[in-house]
């Protein structure tokens, strides 16, 4: 064995993932100690079965498929999550990596498959996911829950103040009007907090035009941007496939936001842009208002934060923290650019299909 076999052999056996040749009839005929250690198979058990054999069916179908179009030329590698099944009958999560090759001395191609165990991983990941569902059912509950005491307060409150505008005196009566608005803003946090619980409940998604969104949503926002006297521009922008309940709340938020922080003195320009990627499409939702500062682009995702005086601004702070919940149900992310005093881009992607 000369020196770059033996360089091939231990990095083949060492590699700290599981590695295996396959035929073209889809059994391995070499793997690797952790591949056959992941399996809980011995390298001589492998070569009898085809690995649609210990693959979860749900998952063989998609992967048989992929091979077949490997072996076909129509692709030259694929990638996919799948369940694989143990000799003990364990349910273990992989990343398997596929692509072809071929053997110069039998003049045979064979695939080459990468396997990454992910168990963990997933493991981890739904247990995140059934807390954060835990989490937003226990906030629907309690804010609903409290929808209807908070109701009760705000009908004898209104009551007493109607009955007593003769008996009090003036400080009596702005601790009245206190609790009065103090009781609706509770009332509106709690309206928020159940919005924001039920986002990313939707099932269905559907192809959409984005600028039909875009116009609609900015119609409903006509008395904002003729105060603001505000200038919408917008680039062509293909269809996308989204939950178009929660994708319409989004952009009708991003654009109040635009609207909300423009520079005072000039007028408000908004550009809407698209740019297609390699596995998304990523929107940039363009301002010339106040413009945020870097230490502030995670901050303004989270619920009821505000970055700026009351007095300057009416609102709970809830706008964003509901974009970036409707991004992430779409399995994108969102983020910021921004120029103190100048502009602010906010970027989101939307996955896609080919």
């Amino acid at each position: 064995m000369d020196n770059n076999e033996q360089l091939f052999t231990d990095t083949f056996e060492n590699a700290g993932v599981g590695i295996a040749l396959v035929a073209t009839d889809g059994k391995p005929y070499r793997v690797n100690r952790a591949f056959s250690k992941m399996l809980g198979y011995s390298e001589e058990e492998l070569k009898h079965l085809s690995f649609d054999r210990f693959t979860h069916p749900q998952d063989a179908t998609k992967d048989l498929a992929l091979f077949e179009e490997l072996k076909a030329g129509k692709i030259d590698r694929y990638s996919m999550e799948k369940r694989y099944i143990t000799k003990g009958k364990e349910i273990i999560w992989v990343i398997l990596n596929v692509s072809m090759g071929f053997d110069q001395e039998t003049q045979e191609p064979y695939a080459i498959a990468i396997v990454q165990d992910i168990t963990e991983r997933v493991k981890a990941e739904t247990e995140l996911e059934q807390r954060n569902e835990q989490l937003d059912h226990f906030a629907y509950l309690s804010s609903h829950d409290l929808q209807q005491p908070l109701s009760n307060i705000e009908g004898f409150l209104n009551l007493l103040i109607e009955q007593s505008q003769d008996l009090l005196d003036e400080e009596c009566k702005q601790y009245l009007a206190l609790i009065d608005r103090s009781s609706k803003q509770l009332k509106e946090k709690l309206q928020a907090i159940l919005t924001f619980s039920r986002l990313g409940s939707s099932q269905d998604k559907r192809k959409v035009n984005p600028k039909a969104v875009i116009e609609k949503e900015w119609a409903k926002l006509s008395d904002l941007r003729l105060q603001k006297n505000a200038v919408l521009h917008i680039d062509t922008l293909d269809n996308v496939e989204v939950y178009q309940d929660e994708f319409e709340l989004l952009i009708y938020h991003l654009l109040k936001n635009a609207l909300i922080f423009s520079s005072d003195g000039r007028i408000s320009e908004i550009k809407i842009t698209m740019l297609r990627l390699e596995h998304s499409i990523q929107f940039k939702i363009i301002d010339n208002g106040r413009g945020i500062h870097p230490s502030y682009f995670e901050r303004v995702f989270q619920i009821f934060q505000q970055l700026h005086e009351k007095s300057s601004y009416d609102g709970l702070g809830v706008g964003l923290s509901y974009c970036k919940k409707i991004v992430e149900h779409h399995g994108g992310k969102i983020w910021i650019e921004s120029t103190p005093g100048t502009e602010c881009i906010i970027n989101f992607t939307i996955p896609y299909k080919l």
